[in-house]
């Protein structure tokens, strides 16, 4: 199984579901935008199981890395990759997002395509965060190294 870009895939499903259901909010009802958004998050969940359960957590590196230059001009670039500290954690944000969705089912009546197309980025913005607080490396920023200034 190739599982080249299973990260990106991670991070911006949720977030092109979820502004879909933005898009969409204004022709279909709130009991659609709720199935669109469970849907949804059961979907970003499934794209972060084969992360789980295809890394190998004998191997104390970085897996499942993607690097490509972004802006090269201005040596951007996107990079990124995963340790097993952050793999639980990626796999159990991903589920929580299942779980807000279910539980948000009854409680939410107002501007339910709104809020269950936040739910959705949410799982993004969320597990970037733990990407990025746990040892991801996102080298967006790193084109201004202290050591590359010369005065």
């Amino acid at each position: 199984m190739n599982l080249t870009h299973i990260l990106s895939y991670s991070i911006w499903t949720p977030i092109f579901l979820g502004s879909l259901i933005l898009l969409l909010s204004g022709k279909m009802s709130d009991t659609q935008a709720k199935w669109f958004s469970l849907i949804s998050s059961v979907i970003s969940f499934l794209i972060t199981i084969p992360l789980y359960t295809t890394f190998d957590f004998s191997f104390g590196q970085f897996q499942f890395q993607e690097f490509f230059h972004w802006i090269p001009a201005f040596h951007i670039n996107y990079h990124l990759g995963v340790d097993g500290f952050a793999v639980p954690l990626i796999l159990l944000t991903s589920f929580t997002t299942v779980i807000v969705v279910i539980a948000s089912w009854r409680s939410i009546e107002d501007r339910v395509a709104q809020y269950m197309a936040y739910s959705d980025c949410c799982d993004s913005f969320m597990a970037i965060n733990r990407r990025s607080s746990c040892t991801i490396y996102g080298s967006l920023f790193d084109y201004v190294r202290p050591h590359d200034r010369r005065v």
